[in-house]
């Protein structure tokens, strides 16, 4: 945000586009940085000089400070707790040194939040706790081995997952509905199963769909589909045949899902990573349509 800042009043200032390799990345952190500790920083490119302030760079982030905080109350909401049961916020990363995020804690939580060592070094001590937690403990020290025992981690799905069925509503009468099976905030690793049935009789097919939701979201055109595959079905049958589906998820972020035919046993299976790099963008951004 701050290098494109910076980019907008070059080519107002210059007439000219501001390049990468005038104006680095790395540079443009620095300048972010002196403005968490100053109202004012001048960025140098080449023979122009580039005023910026504080309040400029927190207007052009607004936007992402909101969600933010909007984050941190949906949180708290699905956590059920209220900021008063909040003993300590703690920062943590390195876009917490800035004054407006400090603020934004502040609003949210109703308290002070607490730096209690390099905002940067946090998230990396954190990590290391948590490998050591999960780890091995016979390799660590006594006094690491005392840290650990004091950890109580609980990992948890942040996402709902489910499937399309059908279902009925007085104002649409049948329609697609998006089935939650793993709601967002169970508990890992966890395994659950539902029992769905086919709608027509002599039905030889069924489309199988996993999908993907920041909450039990049941319009399927508002959820993210991240597969689908089909499942042959023995023919001749009526309706209202008895398919299990199946999601399990583990602590190394995947997921295991399958849809078995109950009468014939056939079963169709997907492992999906969760983990976010090695999905494909364009199954992530695929929205559903009815």
């Amino acid at each position: 945000v701050l290098w494109n800042l910076v980019a907008d009043k070059y080519l107002k200032e210059s007439g000219e586009e501001l390049t990468r390799e005038d104006f680095p990345i790395n540079a443009a952190e620095e300048e972010k940085k002196s403005l968490s500790q100053r109202k004012r920083t001048t960025a140098e490119i080449e023979r122009e000089l580039v005023d910026l302030s504080r309040l400029e760079y927190e207007e052009a982030i607004s936007s992402l400070v909101a969600q933010v905080e909007m984050m941190c109350e949906a949180t708290l909401d699905e956590a059920g707790v209220e900021p008063s049961d909040i003993t300590k916020v703690f920062l943590a990363g390195g876009s917490t040194r800035m004054p407006v995020i400090m603020e934004c804690a502040k609003r949210v939580f109703k308290q002070d939040p607490v730096a209690t060592a390099n905002v940067d070094e946090v998230v990396a001590l954190g990590a290391a706790l948590y490998a050591a937690y999960k780890g091995d403990v016979g390799n660590l020290t006594a006094i690491q081995k005392k840290s650990v025992s004091k950890l109580t981690v609980t990992e948890t799905t942040n996402m709902c997952f489910g499937t399309i069925s059908m279902g009925y509503s007085e104002s649409k009468g049948d329609a697609l509905i998006n089935s939650i099976i793993i709601n967002k905030g169970e508990k890992i690793p966890c395994k659950i199963t539902e029992s769905y049935y086919t709608v027509g009789e002599g039905q030889t097919e069924l489309t199988c769909r996993i999908t993907e939701s920041k909450s039990a979201e049941t319009n399927p055109k508002f959820v993210k589909e991240i597969w689908s595959g089909s499942l042959e079905l023995p023919p001749g049958r009526p309706a209202a045949q008895e398919v299990q589906i199946t999601y399990s998820y583990d602590e190394n972020q995947m997921m295991q899902a399958s849809f078995k035919d109950m009468g014939s046993g056939k079963e169709t299976s997907i492992s999906l990573s969760m983990g976010g790099e090695q999905r494909e963008s364009s199954d992530i951004n695929k929205f559903l349509v009815d």
